[in-house]
């Protein structure tokens, strides 16, 4: 395999976060277990081959938030963009990575395996210990995750006591203020282990306890924002908040990346193409979608769908949006699955269960085509290098991970 588009990244840059009068652009990824890791790696590396995620003007103002099962891949991109074993970018591979924490994932159980592990009330631990010793086991030299690095990498977290939305930078957990977003620093912020802060965020209410913290007389139990922002928007709005005294804000927004590998009947599906416009009409509900309806969670397509119309309306702020079997309905899917009469992704449960190689690759490619075929034809990041994004190489390479 070519791997000319490769290319050396430079050193991570050190200068201020970008003046209020930036082009922010942003991403955010859903959440959806192992699902919506493997889809959302694909979409993080077809970025990387238009050349996003380069080290230079163009990158210091890129915000990729994520929720849920999509805080593996960015906090694996985090990694790889910071490490300098990213220069031999074989070493280093995310996807190559996630593939080993997802094939080698227990079995027993099913979707309830880390439940039946860890004896119900210590799952969360049980996950966590797991993620630790794959984390562990992966090549850290020359690097930390603390490192301000640009693009600025959130992995989201609900703390269910307030009901507020944190966000995970890499170092600590802090809110998404304002400030945060203009100097990379909070006050009251905590700093936690990566795969802390991840099992934290996949804490799923009902399967998981969450990571409960005391400081002083303050306790916060963070969990899955998911529950009530699946597709991780909502700490994103802080940069088009105006400030009470002044009236200013910290910036414009450019362009708004979604990719939504959530589960269908909580997110049901989108139909118009590259936009959010939920459509699906729900026939028979089952226990847990009754739950989720109770939470509001199946409200969140119709959140979604007002919220980017405002954006668009009012903010002026352009928006993209690529989900689970998208690509079907424009071009013929790169990789086929290891069962293909009976595979569909939307169909791919959202746990953390173990998944065999092919279907995992397959679900990435999934994710790289769609939103390759955005960068390409609908124009999204409009400083992305899009000659540059060969779709043939990009296919290749995922051909290459089986």
């Amino acid at each position: 395999m070519d791997m000319s588009e490769q290319q050396q990244i430079p050193e991570a840059s050190t200068k201020p976060r970008p003046a209020k009068e930036s082009q922010y652009k942003l991403i955010s990824l859903s959440g959806g277990g192992y699902r919506a890791a493997l889809f959302c790696a694909g979409v993080l590396r077809a970025f990387h081959f238009a050349q996003v995620f380069h080290y230079d003007s163009r990158t210091s103002n890129i915000v990729v938030n994520s929720v849920s099962g999509s805080a593996l891949p960015t906090v694996l991109w985090k990694r790889y963009l910071s490490s300098k074993l990213a220069r031999n970018p074989q070493d280093a591979w995310p996807e190559k990575a996630l593939l080993d924490l997802v094939c080698s994932s227990p079995a027993l159980g099913g979707r309830f395996n880390w439940m039946i592990r860890g004896f119900g009330l210590h799952a969360r631990q049980r996950w966590e210990a797991f993620l630790r010793t794959w984390w562990e086991g992966l090549s850290l030299e020359h690097f930390s995750l603390g490192e301000t690095l640009y693009p600025l990498f959130l992995v989201e977290c609900l703390d269910f006591f307030s009901g507020e939305l944190w966000v995970f930078n890499g170092k600590e957990f802090t809110r998404p203020s304002r400030e945060f977003f203009k100097t990379g620093m909070e006050f009251g912020s905590f700093p936690v282990h990566a795969m802390t802060a991840v099992a934290a965020a996949t804490a799923f209410p009902g399967m998981f306890r969450g990571y409960r913290l005391n400081v002083g007389s303050w306790s916060y139990l963070f969990k899955d924002a998911g529950l009530i922002d699946n597709l991780g928007v909502l700490p994103l709005l802080t940069i088009l908040k105006k400030k009470r005294i002044d009236k200013t804000r910290l910036g414009n927004v450019a362009s708004w990346f979604l990719a939504d590998a959530g589960k269908p009947m909580g997110v049901p599906e989108l139909s118009r193409p590259l936009t959010f416009r939920p459509t699906t009409r729900i026939k028979r509900l089952g226990i847990l979608d009754r739950l989720f309806r109770l939470s509001g969670d199946l409200a969140q397509p119709y959140l979604v769908s007002a919220l980017t119309d405002v954006l668009e309306d009012y903010a002026n702020v352009p928006s993209v949006a690529v989900w689970l079997d998208l690509i079907y309905e424009l071009e013929q899917p790169w990789m086929q699955p290891k069962c293909p009469r009976t595979w569909a992704p939307g169909l791919i449960p959202t746990a953390l269960r173990r998944m065999n190689r092919q279907n995992a690759v397959g679900l990435m490619a999934l994710g790289a085509q769609s939103a390759s075929f955005a960068i390409a034809e609908c124009g999204v990041f409009p400083n992305a290098d899009r000659p540059s994004l060969n779709r043939t190489k990009l296919k290749d390479f995922f051909a290459a991970l089986l």
